[in-house]
């Protein structure tokens, strides 16, 4: 078994534990000098083959498994597939180079991310630090193991995923980019009409090819992921006593305020960290419907927010929870931040156009002087103090068309 030597060796149950999986010795060997330094905040163990990495994981409580793929034997996938079924709880992570393209498929949706080869030190240890950060808050073994044993919600939704593949690779084409989009036609009229719109150029454009020159990569991942998160918004409950279609449309309509309010330049990331920002409750909503039923129950008994009550019944609230899933998916620390703190109040009377952060926090507070916001109930609404009054008022004044509340 290839482990921790003694003089690496580390109290376990101290600190949050990291198994590295790959048949090639000196890549085992890299990852453990590499990683040195950070032995005194994580336990490192490393194993060979599968074999290994199940007697490490039936004797260690290890936090997040990272795994090649390529491997002798029993192959990644199968490991990825073992590792879901006997240790659920176990956050699963691939770091392989160059794969067949049957064996991406099978791993994407039992990984809740892909690193390349070669990964960098910084990266990898910034993709540890992703997985486990928020995780440490998550006290309740209940949330842990809903996060780590659920299949839709923390992995990228698949179509976001297939796209990152294609952009590890340098030599990708736009033709190429355009084929993956064309396969859903949904992502594909949202990239027209983002190329269309008034952000990108006031020339008409028709051609997905062209549109995904226009509105450039970056915009694109987001619209990709944007569309994969909007079918998430079909939970197995109501959210809260909401028809899920409705919250939808509240959700969606939050987006378009908050882009509304922000600088042109950042509308794209203000709209999709307004629709991150719901991503803990819809995952509430369709793995843990029973908690959240219950802190809403409370919430409304009490006259309290439903993330008061859940701070205080659970030690951790559903923007926090948003935040872990999006860390897992391995999204720019600036998007997890707008997801996480957008559901805090503005901290300041300011003018539109706002940075990304205040836009949403403020498109919180605009959103419910739409009708919709009736069907919400006191749980999901905001109490907006004294100062912050007049504000709302001058910001509703600032959104050209508020959005209407029909589907």
């Amino acid at each position: 078994m290839t482990d921790l030597a003694p003089t690496d060796a580390v109290t376990p149950t101290a600190l949050p534990a990291v198994l590295f999986v790959d048949d090639e010795p000196e890549v085992l060997d890299g990852l453990r000098t590499s990683l040195r330094r950070l032995r005194r905040q994580y336990s490192f163990h490393f194993a060979h083959d599968s074999t290994d990495a199940f007697a490490i994981l039936d004797r260690e409580p290890i936090d997040l498994m990272v795994t090649d793929i390529r491997m002798p034997g029993t192959n990644g996938v199968e490991l990825l597939r073992q590792v879901k079924a006997r240790h659920p709880d176990v956050l699963r992570y691939v770091l392989s180079g160059e794969a067949e393209r049957e064996l991406v498929v099978q791993a994407v949706p039992i990984t809740h991310r892909w690193l390349t080869k070669p990964c960098g030190r910084d990266d990898l240890v910034h993709a540890i630090e992703d997985a486990l950060r928020h995780r440490r808050l998550l006290t309740d073994p209940a949330i842990v193991s809903a996060v780590a044993r659920a299949d839709a919600l923390p992995g990228p939704p698949m179509l976001y995923a297939e796209l990152q593949e294609l952009l590890i690779n340098r030599d990708v084409s736009v033709d190429d980019l355009a084929r993956l989009v064309n396969s859903d036609p949904a992502v594909s009229a949202k990239v027209l009409q983002w190329a269309n719109s008034a952000f990108a150029s006031a020339q008409p454009c028709s051609d997905l090819r062209g549109a995904i020159v226009r509105i450039g990569l970056t915009a694109l991942s987001q619209i990709v992921l944007l569309a994969g998160v909007a079918d998430l918004l079909q939970p197995a409950m109501a959210v809260g006593g909401i028809d899920a279609e409705r919250y939808g449309l509240h959700i969606a309509n939050m987006a378009d305020i908050a882009a509304a309010l922000a600088h042109s330049e950042d509308a794209p990331i203000t709209r999709l960290g307004a629709v991150l920002s719901h991503a803990g409750l819809l995952f509430e909503a369709g793995y843990m419907p029973e908690r959240l039923a219950a802190s809403h129950d409370t919430a409304l008994r009490s006259g309290r927010t439903l993330v008061e009550v859940e701070r205080e019944l659970h030690g951790v609230a559903h923007p926090d929870l948003g935040g872990h899933l999006l860390s897992m998916w391995g999204l720019p620390s600036e998007l997890v931040i707008l997801a996480v703190a957008g559901h805090q109040l503005p901290q300041h009377d300011l003018e539109p156009p706002l940075p990304p952060l205040e836009a949403i926090r403020a498109a919180r507070l605009v959103a419910q002087h739409l009708p919709l916001a009736s069907e919400l109930g006191p749980a999901h609404l905001d109490q907006i103090p004294e100062p912050l009054t007049a504000a709302v008022d001058r910001w509703l004044l600032a959104v050209p068309s508020i959005p209407e509340d029909s589907p």
